[in-house]
């Protein structure tokens, strides 16, 4: 049983936790802005015959700098908190910060390593594979580079208490970006961290279950319904070859370098002519290519329909097969190949069709998506709408109907061989989420967009500042119902927050 002094305790934290007013929907994107929490989903370092020395990825991270820092007779009284505070740290000189870099690798196996950054500094972390014969891998990333993929966890540490992940600082100074480099392919992906701003929170060193005192810092949640905005169909051709989409998504905790276990996604993605496709999945981190299947137990296709050779020109009453966008071409019995490539006229790569043919380019029955009249291409594309449904993380408050807190992050990493050395192509496309308090397509009576920290400025006294920065941090643990009362000012006691009566505890 919990001790009442515990119950109290809680229950007098939450109860600063009330809130009359809506949140507001933010007005700007909310990752590409400095923050203290940088979350990378996807390190790859992946080997292949080719290429047996491996890809490299580039985790970039940049500190900002302090006011004026550039004229150096200017001199400080006071310092913003969310521009660059000058730490000092014994034996590593002055105007540095430790930063906890925390590793993940595909089966959520972690390992660590601190670095420190001055203020206006900027620095390269190079990440290789264990057979990489040219650039060793990091002694701390060693342990974890045997999966070839992963994701990192990034943020700032105080540097005035121990260097350990609890001793959080409240300094929202931090961007991040990372580079994947193919050499042999030819080819470059590059896609910013999820970045997430820090907050005064008092209940959170309680709810730390890491160990040790920590200090009382929080940080916007990540969300629990994202989506790919598009992606062209693995097996479509680029650059001569065939695409494949693989995509890294990662549920972080709710504090920096904490566990990740297993956590369920389902949802629809959605072809060329807005029919839905369901899928649903469980593991650790889902890491896997969308459509496209391999020998690798791990990462067989997350939806093997997802492939061009699955996907119509025309339309189709068959459930399990994708339409593409455009204008339905027709099909003429001399083309030959995949079917998703026939219907395009504008495509160099099909046979010559002999003058006494006649291709049906336009379909009068069924008009365009994208009005078109004739002319512009038509692709295997869809886009995805992915909702955290299941965590095998309990809640970090010991009451019944709260959850862990924990939202997701990821990235499609979309690359072709090209069919030649050096004529490959890479891109990445990082997952989209929704505005603070907003439902999403698959969250109803699930989840809210979670609010950020731009959005106390208004909520109602008399609540301080540091009440609602607190609601902020746990709104992923609250119930669809409790983060509903939040988002529409009508909380009126702890209780609603939790679903629950705080006196129950938990036997």
């Amino acid at each position: 049983m919990i001790e009442g002094a515990i119950k109290r305790g809680l229950r007098s934290a939450f109860a600063g936790l009330l809130v009359l007013a809506a949140v507001a929907p933010a007005l700007a994107n909310e990752e590409l802005h400095p923050g203290a929490r940088a979350f990378f989903p996807l390190w790859d370092v992946r080997t292949s015959a080719a290429n047996p020395d491996g890809r490299v990825t580039f985790i970039v991270l940049t500190r900002l700098a302090w006011f004026n820092q550039g004229d150096p007779s200017t001199t400080f009284q006071t310092l913003e908190r969310n521009n660059c505070t000058q730490e000092f740290n014994a034996g590593t000189g002055s105007g540095v910060i430790p930063v906890n870099i925390e590793y993940y690798n595909k089966s959520c196996e972690q390992s660590s390593e601190i670095i420190f950054m001055s203020c206006a500094d900027v620095d390269v972390i190079v990440l290789t594979s264990t057979a990489n014969t040219v650039l060793r891998p990091r002694a701390q990333f060693q342990s974890v580079a045997g999966d070839q993929i992963g994701a990192v966890d990034v943020h700032l540490l105080d540097g005035k208490l121990s260097q350990t992940v609890r001793n959080r600082a409240n300094e929202n100074s931090l961007m991040g970006n990372a580079i994947i480099s193919d050499s042999v392919e030819g080819w470059a992906a590059v896609y910013p961290a999820a970045m997430a701003k820090s907050t005064y929170c008092p209940i959170c060193p309680f709810i730390d279950k890491s160990g040790g005192t920590g200090t009382p810092v929080g940080y916007e949640p990540y969300p629990m319904e994202v989506f790919i905005p598009f992606v062209l169909a693995d097996g479509t051709r680029a650059g001569g070859g065939a695409l494949t989409n693989f995509l890294s998504l990662y549920a972080p905790a709710l504090f920096p370098a904490g566990s990740m276990a297993d956590f369920r996604v389902e949802g629809h993605w959605y072809d060329g002519r807005e029919r839905p496709f369901h899928f649903d999945k469980k593991n650790h981190a889902h890491t896997r290519f969308l459509g496209t299947i391999t020998s690798d137990g791990d990462t067989t296709a997350f939806d093997p329909r997802f492939n061009s050779s699955n996907f119509v020109c025309g339309h189709t009453t068959n459930p399990s097969v994708a339409e593409n966008d455009g204008a339905p071409r027709g099909v003429n019995s001399l083309l030959t190949g995949d079917a998703s490539l026939r219907c395009d006229p504008l495509r160099d790569d099909v046979p010559p069709v002999p003058p006494n043919a006649t291709l049906v380019f336009a379909d009068t029955v069924h008009t365009s998506d994208n009005f078109d009249t004739g002319g512009t291409t038509s692709r295997p594309i869809g886009w995805w709408d992915i909702l955290m449904t299941d965590d095998d993380i309990p809640s970090p408050i010991p009451f019944p109907g709260l959850r862990s807190g924990r939202g997701m992050v990821g990235v499609v990493l979309s690359s072709g061989a090209g069919g030649a050395e050096g004529k490959g192509i890479g891109d990445a496309i990082r997952t989209w989420h929704k505005d603070p308090c907003e439902i999403g397509p698959e969250g109803l009576n699930f989840a809210f967009g979670p609010p950020h920290l731009r959005d106390h400025g208004v909520l109602t006294n008399p609540f301080p500042i540091s009440d609602k920065q607190q609601l902020m941090v746990i709104f992923n643990m609250l119930s669809f119902n409790a983060q509903d009362r939040v988002c529409h000012g009508r909380v009126e006691s702890p209780d609603d927050l939790s679903g629950v009566t705080f006196d129950q505890g938990v036997q």
